[in-house]
């Protein structure tokens, strides 16, 4: 295996040799970054040091240890991974602070160790006449792709290869420890559970397998790529897999070369909308909902602003011993913001209900759903079984205490890589359930019908994968469609696809996050994925093969939703904005929807971000059951239900048990006889095998 390349003559090397260690924060004077001081003392975390040729023989170079740090506290675990990518010549011991931050915040983190010798704007690329420098020598330090004259990578000594490598290690070592909840079945590494970040050429890399991939949060301290004097081509031109509103920055106000482009950046970014840089000294979560932030408090003597908010030997402390800068790690790790969001707006009194535990506390009931008139829940348990139980209409709960009436199949493929649990599906004919599970090894659509008494089939059957399936609801339609996600095991990564019961499958184009079927019909609500109307809400009818752009607005859309509102008497759009407001459209015969009402966060809910929204009718009214929660994954969370009205008439209504701050998801409404339940889940955490999902009921009132 082969060093980095030389690219410049020698007496060129010895004149920039006190540039490395460094990317841009040396513009300042050359200094490198200071060695790293002894490691800081564990609390509620485990860490150890991995050689990267322990995980890979192949691995030889770049040898020194990654650092490994796993939360030991079950009630945080958030079941998430931090990838930390250190700066030019660095080695994850410079940011120990940082690394058991993300444990102590419930989030697992790996420090990687990888070919990071020379910095890529200072040495590699200022003299390279290519304009795709700094993107080739990404790619292959990145992949392991021969793709630059620069460097020498192979994928085992990828950043790619070293991460995989390390997942499965600690995987096969630790097998108590949950590391392998980061890798799929088919040993593909869980993107859309990492949270990957970098200091300085580490951040680049963090951006750029943000783009490549579809990842939780992207974070980059310090850093930008700068092509004579402009943000680099491949920021601007390369489309990302993963949406603006999980990307973050974080600089210091000192660093001359972000402060000259950080609103360029922040713009090619797409979190220009999410509002200004926010001073993190003179402000407090959640920012005013910015994603880039800056420090300005002055680096410790001998140090330098490029290095002061991340690395171990530049940090400042406070005078219990802390990095001052420790809570803007745990809010840009995790989102939680301990306490209220702000929120001027004139707004009704929340109503607050207490909501009852179901079922018994030794199942999971996961991801559960309704046919209200026929009162059937199912939902899947935590060994990736499907149920069927019936619900009593009058008080909410199952008519069999424990809520496990009819098995209806076993081996579904997880929850983790299909996204959801079984679904209703409902035409003229009566019901199915339908899910995904595998048939040699490949996700497929399956259907069930154990009220009539046939064996759960496969729908499809191939080589491509296909997962995350939502049935069509439409009592006047003479069968069921399904749609669901094709050929990727993240949604944003793949495509669309619908199925009739006579099997013709039909492809779309990518689409973002909120596919969702119309009620009654044939059609689906989405929000378009590229083209001149990418990234507004669009309804596709499946029968047609005809799209209808309803939006043209500006913010980042996601979970759009079509419903039939009986006080418009007509089919109204809900499409979330910004990840903090709901607006609701209505087609009033112009080139698109008009925007009727925008709903924002009750002041009472202590997080800052909406999730999971979905709509019901009830008693001539529409509302909606959603979540507040601290970050855009699984987080701890508020459950609520809202009426659509933007005025003191407007219903709002918290769900409250006594479990305190905890991960709550997937509201669901079931109308009942004499009033409308809404139910969710609660997460309990600890370690992968022993993570339970209780079911809680919600009695709203509302009468039907």
């Amino acid at each position: 295996m082969k060093n980095i390349k030389f690219s410049f003559a020698i007496l060129i090397l010895l004149i920039i040799t006190s540039c490395r260690f460094n990317e841009q924060e040396n513009i300042q004077n050359g200094n490198s970054v200071s060695p790293a001081p002894a490691v800081p003392e564990e609390k509620d975390v485990e860490c150890r040091d991995i050689l990267p040729g322990d995980t890979d023989a192949n691995i030889q170079n770049w040898n020194e240890a990654h650092y490994i740090c796993t939360p030991q506290s079950p009630d945080k675990i958030q079941g998430k991974l931090f990838v930390f990518l250190p700066g030019t010549t660095a080695t994850p011991h410079y940011y120990t602070y940082l690394l058991q931050t993300a444990a102590e915040s419930g989030v697992y983190a790996i420090g990687l160790r990888y070919p990071n010798d020379e910095s890529v704007n200072l040495q590699l690329c200022p003299r390279d006449k290519d304009p795709n420098c700094h993107e080739n020598v990404r790619t292959e330090i990145i992949s392991g792709e021969e793709n630059s004259k620069h460097v020498d990578v192979d994928p085992a000594n990828s950043i790619e290869g070293r991460l995989a490598s390390a997942l499965s290690y600690l995987g096969a070592t630790y097998p108590s420890e949950g590391w392998e909840q980061f890798t799929s079945v088919n040993g593909e590494t869980r993107w859309e559970d990492i949270i990957v970040s970098g200091h300085s050429q580490g951040g680049g890399h963090a951006v750029y397998l943000a783009k490549e991939h579809y990842v939780h949060r992207a974070i980059a301290f310090a850093w930008v790529d700068i092509r004579k004097g402009e943000i680099a081509p491949w920021l601007v031109n390369n489309p990302s897999a993963t949406p603006p509103e999980n990307y973050y920055l974080f600089w210091h106000q000192d660093d001359d070369l972000l402060t000259r482009h950080d609103e360029k950046l922040m713009v090619t970014l797409g979190i220009d909308s999410f509002g200004p840089s926010m001073i993190v000294e003179e402000n407090e979560p959640p920012y005013s909902g910015s994603h880039s932030f800056v420090a300005i408090t002055p680096p410790p003597a001998d140090e330098r602003a490029h290095n002061t908010h991340v690395v171990d030997k530049a940090l400042n402390f406070d005078a219990e011993g802390n990095p001052i800068h420790k809570d803007v790690w745990h809010y840009l790790l995790t989102l939680e913001t301990n306490g209220t969001v702000p929120n001027t707006s004139s707004q009704p009194e929340t109503n607050t209900i207490n909501a009852t535990q179901i079922g018994s506390p030794e199942h999971s009931y996961i991801d559960p759903e309704f046919h209200s008139s026929e009162n059937l829940i199912t939902f899947a348990d935590s060994e990736q079984n499907a149920w069927l139980s019936e619900i009593d209409p009058l008080s909410g709960d199952f008519v069999l205490s424990d809520g496990r009436d009819v098995l209806v199949d076993e081996e579904l493929t997880p929850l983790s890589l299909s996204f959801n649990g079984p679904e209703f599906g409902i035409d003229k004919n009566g019901w199915s359930l339908y899910y995904t599970k595998d048939v040699d090894g490949v996700p497929q659509v399956w259907q069930a019908a154990p009220h009539e008494n046939k064996s759960p089939q496969a729908l499809t059957n191939n080589e491509i994968s296909r997962f995350s399936v939502l049935a069509s609801e439409a009592p006047t339609l003479d069968e069921t469609y399904l749609l669901y996600a094709q050929s990727s095991f993240s949604p944003l990564e793949g495509k669309i696809a619908w199925l009739n019961e006579d099997g013709i499958e039909t492809t779309a184009a990518p689409t973002d996050r909120g596919t969702r079927w119309i009620d009654d019909t044939a059609s689906f609500v989405y929000i378009q994925y590229s083209g001149a109307n990418a990234g507004q809400v669009a309804i596709y009818d499946t029968q047609t093969h005809t799209s209808e752009t309803i939006t043209n607005s500006t913010g980042k859309k996601s979970y759009a939703y079509g419903w039939f509102a009986p006080e418009y008497d007509q089919l109204l759009g809900l499409v979330l904005n910004n990840t903090s407001e709901i607006e609701i459209y209505q087609d009033k015969g112009g080139e698109y929807w008009e925007k009727i009402s925008t709903l924002q966060l009750p002041t009472e809910s202590q997080y800052s971000i909406i999730g999971s929204p979905e709509t019901f009718s009830a008693g001539e009214k529409s509302y909606i059951t959603l979540v507040t929660k601290a970050d855009t994954g699984y987080a701890k969370a508020e459950v609520w239900v809202w009426g659509i009205e933007t005025d003191e008439k407007q219903y709002t209504l918290r769900c409250e048990d006594d479990q305190g701050e905890v991960i709550r998801t997937d509201p669901e409404s079931f109308v009942g006889e004499d009033e409308v339940f809404v139910y969710y889940n609660v997460f309990q955490p600890g370690f992968l095998g022993r993570q339970k999902f209780e079911l809680y009921r919600c009695n709203t009132g509302i009468t039907p």
